[in-house]
């Protein structure tokens, strides 16, 4: 609530103006609710999209509330300085969704009864329409505007082809089968072709650790870290 209301910190106002300017967001975002339910047809909530703008910020789209919106204050003193990096988010974020097929599907759902659509999108099980997947893009969109990589659109278009659904060994590190307390792995029922099977409960890795093997895999794979340091991925990025 605070996010969507408290609109006397920059930072606030950068996730509210990017919800506003980009399609993929625009009435798609639950401003009430801490996470997206089953049966939801909103496919992020405020926080999530907040987080991913902390990554795109600063970095980190694990920092504290108190520390993101001072680091908001200092980095973006003035309007000039504000309005400048909402258009560079706004820009990347909109260049990400013309060109990843998913989100581009999402952005043309118009607002009302056809939002029952989004939930079924959603339980296709992409990466990139999870909280996960927006912290992911957050740190490489950082990476490309905040340290001014001029190729950005080109980096950004490898990010956009990637295979985003959660069976890509790529997400390896952060799609996980559940386990219960017992150790045992969570089955469930599903349609394969026609036929019932059962298959493991695969869920998402939240914790720093394994998100940043992932957040250094996919820069690995869009090129932007060199081949020769890929031996250094094995704790934070």
């Amino acid at each position: 609530m605070l996010t969507v209301y408290d609109l006397r910190n920059r930072a606030n106002g950068l996730v509210i103006k990017l919800v506003d300017v980009c399609p993929v967001f625009r009435d798609k975002v639950d401003s009430t609710s801490q996470k997206i339910g089953a049966n939801s047809n909103c496919l992020f909530t405020a926080n999530q999209v907040r987080q991913m703008v902390k990554a795109l910020l600063t970095g980190d789209f694990a920092m504290a509330e108190p520390a993101f919106d001072a680091a908001a204050k200092q980095l973006l003193p003035t309007t000039e300085l504000y309005e400048g990096e909402l258009q560079k988010f706004e820009s990347f974020v909109n260049y990400l969704t013309e060109r990843l097929g998913v989100w581009k599907e999402v952005s043309h759902v118009p607002a009302g009864i056809q939002h029952a659509k989004l939930k079924q999108i959603r339980n296709r099980g992409y990466v990139c329409l999870t909280s996960t997947g927006l912290n992911i893009i957050g740190r490489i969109g950082h990476e490309l505007l905040v340290n001014k990589v001029q190729d950005w659109q080109e980096y950004t278009e490898r990010l956009a082809k990637l295979d985003w659904l959660k069976t890509n060994p790529l997400w390896a590190d952060i799609v996980q089968p559940k386990k219960d307390k017992g150790g045992k792995v969570v089955p469930e029922e599903c349609e394969v072709n026609g036929r019932k099977e059962m298959r493991p409960v695969m869920q998402l890795m939240t914790n720093r650790a394994p998100l940043n093997r992932a957040i250094f895999k996919v820069s690995q794979a869009i090129g932007l870290i060199p081949e020769t340091v890929c031996g250094t991925a094995g704790g934070d990025y």
